[in-house]
């Protein structure tokens, strides 16, 4: 019975109309921007709503913890200064280490723009995951984005699968050449292999350009994918306002 709920409840969600969820997904942001996730309800209902998304998404959610992982260590290095910044001047220090002070308002800065940051990249990723790109351009496309801006994300699509391609085989050639060398040696060696990596990823960059004009490239791609806003939509889109109405409002 609950795994009969739980596929039930994974087709609903893969079956939202994109539109539906970028209008959820906007919502969320201005909610996690504008509002403090230190606070108990927020974070509680925040947090309780990103789970039951990655749950019910139809994929791991091992797959999520690890891409948070991955991106995290930018977002602390983004942010670790914070703690040592007097963000409102009131002047009290939370602690003070071998003379280095890290102020109370700095170190509440710090936790909620690290909370924050996580929320909406967790989110983002959610929303691409049950979307998928195609579905999703398609939505920014029925939502008279501009054609050059669509164009543009599915275009870099396709680049990144390129360079992440690119970048496994200098990787693996490195290691099968150089890996025995002494760290200062592999350094400067890191240090041409990455020049040569951007040059070969402009040059590569304009030979799809140009191969893409000689095609017939007009600046838009065609993408045949349907969208049809359907009830589901417009409860889920119901739904989330509520939610979210309960979480901000309610005691």
């Amino acid at each position: 019975m609950i795994s009969k709920l739980k596929f039930q409840l994974t087709d609903f969600i893969k079956e939202l109309d994109p539109r539906a969820l970028l209008l959820f997904y906007v919502l969320f942001i201005a909610i996690v921007l504008i509002q403090n996730p230190l606070k108990q309800k927020i974070i509680v209902g925040v947090f309780t709503l990103i789970f039951l998304l990655m749950l019910f998404s139809g994929y791991p959610l091992s797959q999520y913890i690890k891409r948070l992982l991955a991106i995290y260590p930018m977002i602390f290095f983004v942010t670790i200064m914070l703690p040592l910044t007097d963000t409102s001047n009131t002047g009290e220090i939370f602690i003070s280490i071998l003379g280095t002070k890290i102020y109370k308002t700095g170190l509440d800065s710090f936790i909620i723009l690290n909370i924050k940051m996580l929320f909406i990249f967790a989110l983002s990723l959610l929303i691409t995951k049950i979307c998928g790109t195609f579905r999703l351009l398609k939505s920014l496309e029925s939502l008279n984005f501009p054609v050059w801006i669509i164009s543009i994300l599915l275009y870099m699509r396709h680049l990144f699968y390129l360079l992440s391609s690119e970048q496994s085989r200098i990787q693996t050639a490195f290691h099968a050449r150089y890996r025995y060398l002494p760290i200062i040696k592999r350094i400067n060696v890191l240090r041409g292999i990455s020049i040569v990596f951007l040059t070969r990823t402009i040059e590569r960059s304009d030979r799809i350009y140009t191969a893409m004009l000689s095609k017939g490239f007009s600046g838009k791609i065609p993408n045949t994918i349907k969208t049809n806003w359907r009830i589901s939509d417009t409860l889920f889109s119901c739904g989330f306002v509520l939610y979210f109405w309960v979480i901000l409002y309610a005691y």
